[in-house]
């Protein structure tokens, strides 16, 4: 539950709507290949030391979200590991060989949704 409440105050911080500047923002490369889902927008990029996280804003529902990357994850050989979600908010990691994916999502309530993919390359 403090997770929970960590992730949804968190993406509650990340601005829904992108101004031109961020709009354009470009993937990072750790992500090229990564299922990306249909007309996000990027809001946010962060690259530290070993880890890479990109926040998204769509029009869409949590459930269209979730089911998305759940088998988009599952065909490129991803394992889901560990699953919290509550309402409309949710962390779920999954593994590969020796990476890491976590996805933090929370539904905005008005048709949108803000999500965060946090990619651990070792």
């Amino acid at each position: 539950m403090k997770c929970l409440k960590m992730v949804e105050a968190t993406l509650m911080a990340v601005p829904l709507f992108c101004s031109m500047a961020l709009a354009q923002m470009k993937l990072p490369e750790a992500f090229n290949e990564l299922p990306l889902f249909p007309e996000a927008e990027i809001v946010e990029t962060v690259s530290t030391k070993g880890n890479v996280s990109v926040t998204f804003s769509a029009e869409a529902t949590v459930d269209e979200v979730l089911e998305f990357f759940g088998k988009e994850l599952r065909d490129q050989g991803w394992a889901k590991i560990m699953e919290s979600l509550e309402g409309e908010t949710g962390v779920i990691n999954y593994i590969k060989e020796y990476d890491s994916l976590a996805l933090a999502i929370l539904g905005a309530g008005d048709g949108r949704v803000s999500f965060t993919l946090i990619l651990t390359k070792q």
